[in-house]
């Protein structure tokens, strides 16, 4: 049995997780080979944000093998990127998930909620970005999305500074939990 504490498993684990996109139907997998709750969520990060530049592909090709539609222009694309980048902005400060400290699976669980979430509003304006550039035959409008949305994910990062600082507030609030220990057991245990 292996045996979970609150020391942080670092980044290393999640990084097979690039080689295990270039073969199809192993990414899915990536997240599920370990029971250690921070690498999944480290891996589903990395696989997310892989993601990202994978979308720019098809979206290259498109725009290189069409180009604009004669007579479009690309200030509704952008429009729309924009706009629904603002929202995202807005969403991501309005929109507050505090941690639950009742128990570790409590906690392990409202951490991931709360990263899903977040992962959510991120991609709002890359998916504008990828819709804007199929419809103008524009590329760089996805790279608009992507730039905007790299703000996002740099922000849920399951980074180790991240943690120590939602393990402050949790010390703050009066709970004894540790958040790395939370995630880092198995469900349920």
């Amino acid at each position: 049995m292996e045996r979970f504490d609150d020391e942080d498993p670092g980044w290393r684990s999640a990084g097979h997780v690039r080689r295990s996109l270039l073969v199809p139907g192993t990414a899915a997998g990536a997240a599920q080979d370990v029971p250690d709750g921070l690498v999944v969520v480290r891996r589903l990060f990395v696989v997310f944000a892989l993601g990202l530049v994978l979308m720019g592909v098809p979206v290259a090709i498109l725009a290189a093998s069409g180009g604009a539609p004669a007579g479009s222009s690309a200030a509704p694309g952008l429009a729309l990127v924009l706009v629904g980048s603002l929202v995202q902005i807005v969403a991501s400060r309005v929109i507050r998930l505090p941690l639950d400290g009742r128990d570790a699976q409590a906690l392990a669980s409202s951490y991931r909620n709360r990263f899903f979430v977040r992962l959510a509003l991120a991609e709002v304006s890359p998916l504008l970005g990828f819709v804007a550039s199929i419809l103008s035959g524009r590329a760089w409008l996805y790279a608009v999305g992507v730039a905007i949305a790299a703000f996002g994910f740099a922000e849920i990062a399951p980074t180790a500074r991240k943690l120590a600082a939602d393990q402050d507030d949790l010390n703050n609030r009066g709970c004894g939990l540790s958040l790395v220990w939370a995630l880092r057991r198995p469900s349920g245990t």
